[in-house]
């Protein structure tokens, strides 16, 4: 399973990824985690990710557009938007993001998303 992490914060994103690897782990799930720190860059990609953690404000192209360009070549991309600023949530459901998580990250909320993305359900 394909998992892109687009954030200018570089040690937010290995904090992430190493959460990401942990659940995996955790409940036998095959993860490839790639990350990114601009837009432009996620785009280029070659990967079709399943899941996409954005920032909102990427340097170049922002988190918006970008993913509302991946929504418009993959509508079934889960994106869930990393933010401090929660002002664009309204702009971000023409893209139907999967949720948003609030910076700093916590890890007992990013577990929550995940299990209610892969299991439709919470697990703790």
């Amino acid at each position: 399973m394909k998992i892109a992490i687009c954030d200018t914060d570089t040690a937010l994103s290995c904090k992430l990824k190493h959460i990401l690897y942990e659940y995996s782990n955790n409940y036998k799930l095959d993860f490839f985690v790639e990350t990114f720190n601009r837009g432009e860059q996620l785009l280029s990609s070659q990967n079709n990710f399943l899941l996409i953690f954005i920032e909102y404000t990427l340097d170049g192209i922002n988190g918006l557009e970008t993913a509302k360009e991946i929504y418009s070549r993959n509508r079934s991309t889960k994106i869930i938007f990393l933010t401090n600023d929660t002002k664009f949530i309204f702009d971000a459901f023409h893209i139907n993001a999967y949720c948003f998580i609030k910076k700093p990250l916590h890890e007992n909320e990013i577990k929550i998303s995940l299990s209610r993305l892969f299991f439709s359900t919470y697990i703790n």
